[in-house]
């Protein structure tokens, strides 16, 4: 099982966590903002990234699609820090077999054309 290590920004210490899912819920807890930095916990290697606050539906609806794919819309793609980020928002729903309604997964580039998904939820 991957363990996400947690820092926050303007939080003093770090925090471990079995999903982002789990982080995301402390942190709101505590009135931290929703952006912060994940290590994923790899025995050969250390992996930062910055996770995107998560979009509502609304928000989702507002924005333009950057590329349509066979089953999700790529809504953003752009580079913060030196990590590149895509957004993808499926369209989708369980009836159709998928774990959430519309759901959105974010990736972040580790080499030039390998992703890895850091975050999926179902928006609200």
């Amino acid at each position: 099982m991957k363990q996400y290590y947690v820092i926050f920004r303007g939080y003093p210490r770090s925090q471990t966590f079995n999903s982002a899912d789990d982080a995301v819920a402390w942190a709101k807890g505590q009135g931290i903002d929703a952006e912060y930095k994940v290590f994923i916990h790899n025995p050969r290697e250390m992996i930062s990234y910055i996770i995107p606050p998560r979009l509502t539906r609304a928000e989702i609806r507002s924005m333009p699609v950057l590329s349509a794919g066979h089953t999700s819309n790529l809504i953003v793609s752009r580079k913060v820090d030196s990590t590149h980020y895509n957004v993808w928002a499926s369209r989708m729903t369980r009836r159709d077999g998928a774990e959430f309604d519309n759901e959105v997964v974010v990736e972040a580039r580790r080499a030039p054309g390998h992703y890895v998904v850091i975050d999926s939820y179902e928006p609200l």
